[in-house]
Formats: structure tokens, sequence, C-alpha cells
């Protein structure tokens, strides 16, 4: 099965994340915007209350910093369209029995109705107020779910933090450059899903 990420690989969003996120954490911290932009990268698939803690945020004004930010992603993302092609590559490989769950850490009221009812077999997003976020407790969930163990899962992304996140979780990894529109990877989750078929049956 597949976990995917959200930002920069099913949706082109990431410089406008960066734009705004570096002007609210510059805001907060009377950091640099350059400076700002360039820690905001680096930490780019971390949930932005962590980030802005890295960054010096006064803990104190952290949850007004990150409100703003949710609400402003909420007003973006409403008029966001996903490219078809990301669909259709989610549909080939539900097609070959790989079950595709998406694994972001915007809040889930931000990405309600972003992708079509049916396209995904499941969401899972953050939750601040119980920790559920992308690695072991994303991991954890889905395994639970679908009865499956973490050779059998890879996640697809953009994001380094979350690609050395998964892989130190024993996923397989598979970077992306930009928005998942290309084929190659999908022929490489349809093989690591057979490596794993091969090794139950041995």
């Amino acid at each position: 099965m597949v976990l995917l990420d959200l930002d920069g690989t099913v949706i082109d969003t990431m410089e406008l994340y960066t734009e705004e996120a570096s002007r609210l954490i510059s805001e907060a911290t009377s950091m640099e915007l350059g400076e700002a932009r360039r820690l905001y990268r680096e930490t780019m698939g971390m949930p932005f209350r962590r980030q802005l803690l890295e960054a010096g945020t006064p803990p104190g004004i952290v949850e007004d910093v990150a409100r703003r930010f949710e609400e402003w992603k909420r007003r973006l993302l409403s008029r966001i369209q996903v490219d078809p092609r990301v669909v259709e590559a989610v549909q080939m490989l539900r097609s070959r029995g790989i079950r595709v769950y998406l694994s972001t850490n915007n809040e889930c009221t931000v990405i309600r109705g972003l992708l079509p009812q049916g396209v995904l077999d499941g969401v899972l997003c953050n939750d601040p107020g119980r920790g559920f976020e992308k690695g072991r407790p994303h991991l954890d969930e889905v395994l639970a779910r679908e009865g499956v163990k973490p050779c059998e899962v890879a996640f697809i992304g953009d994001s380094v933090y979350d690609l050395n996140l998964y892989e130190g979780l024993g996923v397989k990894v598979l970077a992306t450059r930009g928005l998942w529109i290309d084929w190659d990877p999908i022929y490489r989750v349809l093989a690591w899903k057979e490596e794993c078929e091969a090794g139950e049956a041995d």
C-alpha cells in the first residue's frame, strides 16, 4: 500500500506555502525574511506549530500564528484543483490492488473536499489535540486498519524530512520532484509489492 504526501506531490502548493509561512515566521520572531524562508524550507514536513517553535517563536503566540496560517491555507485550498494526472496515477495503483492513503500534516478541516470522494482509500491528516501526525502515528493507524506490515508500505513525497521520517520507520520511500505525474514511480511501487509478496511466500 502507499502513503501519499499532499503538498508538493498531489497539489503544487509549496512555493505559496513558503512565502506565507516565511512572512508569518518573520513577523512573529523579527527574523529576516530570507532567513525565515530558509528555515521553513529546511523543516518542511513538520507540523507548522513545531516549525514555529524551531524558529524561536514565543510559545505564547504559537497557537495564534498557526491558526492564521491554517485559515490562509483553507482559503487557498478552496480554490486549488488537483491535477487530473495525479488522480489517474492513484487510480492506476488502486486498479492493481494497491490501497492508497493520503498522509499530511495539514489539519483535517483544511483539506476537506480537496479530492473527489472515493479517489483515495483513506486520509490521514493532522490532529494537534491528540498528537496525530505524519510518522509513527499515521503509520500505526494504517497498519492497524489494513493489517499490513511496514515492508508492505511505501511513502511517496518530496520533503527530505518526511522521507527520512518514514524510512526510519521501516517504510520504503520514493522521492518526487514536483507533482506526482511520472509513471515510473508507479512501476516501482508495483515492483515493491511483488517483492514483498514473494518474500512472504518464501
